[in-house]
């Protein structure tokens, strides 16, 4: 099953890539978060394509089990190295689930990174064990979702909990 989204519906079903562009690239953070996403939330099992909505604010706690440059994208016009593509981070609930499908993946986008300098990969990567907390917005990533362990095809790589992300990260802090 192929999702796409809609910026003028309630949620889910997309007209175009455009569109779904324009969500990983949202400038606003979210003024309200749904108290019912927690990391733990986010990874439970079961198909959770309709789990949550694009529209949902999230605030996550986790622990940063790895951070990873992104290549070049449509959404940040095919370009290349740091500060103009995604850092992506791979959250956990336990540190002892850092490799395999347990993680969970939110991003740092370009326009987040210019507010925030300290946003690199390479300061991420020197947090990797850190207790963090993330906040944004939902995104279920389609690319990604039969990579992902609860709407995976049989014969999947598999190698995430799930194609939801926080995409993107707007509020950022590492916690004692």
């Amino acid at each position: 099953m192929i999702l796409r989204y809609s910026l003028t519906s309630s949620d889910r079903l997309i007209a175009d890539d455009k569109a779904e562009n324009r969500l990983k690239n949202r400038a606003t953070a979210p003024v309200h978060v749904n108290p019912m996403i927690t990391l733990e939330a986010i990874l439970a099992p079961g198909n959770d394509v309709q789990r949550w909505s694009i529209n949902d604010g999230a605030t996550v706690v986790g622990y940063l089990a790895n951070a990873v440059q992104g290549g070049p994208e449509e959404c940040n016009c095919e370009q290349v190295g740091e500060p103009n593509v995604d850092t992506h981070l791979e959250l956990v609930a336990d540190l002892a689930d850092a490799s395999g499908p347990k993680v969970f993946i939110v991003e740092f986008t370009p326009r987040w990174k210019a507010k925030n300098p300290g946003w690199t990969t390479q300061k991420m990567l020197a947090l990797k064990g850190k207790k963090i907390q993330v906040t944004g917005w939902m995104f279920f990533d389609q690319d990604h979702q039969n990579e992902s362990e609860n709407t995976k095809t049989p014969g999947a790589n598999v190698w995430r909990a799930t194609a939801w992300e926080i995409h993107p990260v707007t509020a950022f802090k590492v916690l004692s």
